[in-house]
């Protein structure tokens, strides 16, 4: 097992036009609980060719009287995984990464019990939950829907690749050795689906990523996400992702064949979900997003590609 040293760790920010979210974020990062032998950096991505964050990250390094080395780097061109790629080249150097994003801040014994646990399983990755903090309060049907949460786990649990993703999570500095210079595939820019894949080649790896429960990342659901267009967005997106990503691995029409067969199979399960939960809109709601999963499916299989973070949510 690497032994830790000072300084041994980076905190990777990456962040676009959330000047609001950013600051909330850096300010908690700075309150994070730091075990003995143990530290980090941090190093803010900003992916708009304006340099917006840069006041952000400029006036944090003034006012923090913490401690914290905070260092900001503009990558220019657009897509999400052309700032993950630029982040992980600016960590090099580095036994260990961490991710978090500018709509996200972490609870303040959130780095200690990712170090805790990685110390304890001698795991690659450890990642723990996001909760859902509303800007505006919701609409009762998407709290009982629980539209916003994520599957959960004991701690220490191994979890499957296809649940993790690229937010409150720690990684190995050594898994990304055979990656090449960008690990996250950059025609994913803003169709997303970027984590999915990367961690996909961790797994073919053998890498074990072990969830952490109570390592916890909260998680900003603006207001212009609380509504059913949006759900049905992220479904599509989410169906979407996973079409394209056949083609983006070379998939044959017969494996392409049967992601469509899939997709039919989830928008027939979809109509008699929400037949089924006609007096209940959270109920129909599940029903119509397990349906237009299987569209983006379908479409992502065929070709089409749903570029959802061409538009940014929240400030």
């Amino acid at each position: 097992m690497e032994r830790q040293t000072a300084r041994d760790a980076t905190i990777c920010v990456t962040t676009y036009k959330r000047p609001v979210g950013l600051a909330r974020l850096l300010d908690a990062i700075s309150r994070l609980e730091v075990p003995a032998g143990w530290d980090f950096d941090v190093v803010v991505v900003d992916n708009d060719p304006a340099g917006s964050a840069r006041a952000v990250v400029e006036s944090f390094s003034l006012e923090s009287a913490r401690g914290v080395n905070v260092r900001y780097v503009l990558e220019p061109e657009r897509g999400i995984s052309q700032v993950r790629n630029r982040a992980v080249a600016e960590a090099a150097g580095t036994a260990w990464i961490a991710f978090l994003d500018d709509d996200e801040w972490p609870q303040p014994t959130w780095w200690r019990r990712l170090v805790d646990v990685q110390t304890a399983a001698g795991a690659d990755v450890v990642i723990g939950p996001s909760e859902p903090v509303f800007e505006q309060d919701p609409p009762e049907w998407i709290r009982e829907g629980r539209f916003f949460e994520r599957e959960r786990f004991p701690t220490g649990s191994v979890i499957p690749y296809w649940l993790a993703r690229t937010s409150g999570v720690l990684i190995r500095r050594s898994a990304f050795a055979h990656l090449g210079a960008h690990p996250f595939d950059e025609r994913c820019a803003l169709s997303g689906g970027e984590d999915v894949r990367f961690f996909a080649m961790l797994d073919r790896e053998g890498t074990r990523i072990v969830w952490v429960d109570d390592a916890i990342v909260n998680e900003l659901v603006p207001a212009t996400r609380s509504n059913a267009g949006w759900l049905l967005r992220r479904a599509f997106r989410t169906g979407n992702s996973r079409g394209v990503n056949l083609q983006l691995e070379g998939a044959g029409v017969w494996l392409r064949a049967r992601r469509v067969a899939r997709g039919l199979l989830d928008i027939a399960i979809g109509i008699v979900r929400t037949v089924g939960a006609a007096n209940n809109k959270a109920g129909r709601m599940r029903g119509v997003t397990h349906s237009a999963l299987g569209v983006g499916l379908i479409a992502g299989a065929v070709g089409v590609r749903y570029d959802e973070y061409s538009v940014i949510h929240g400030r």
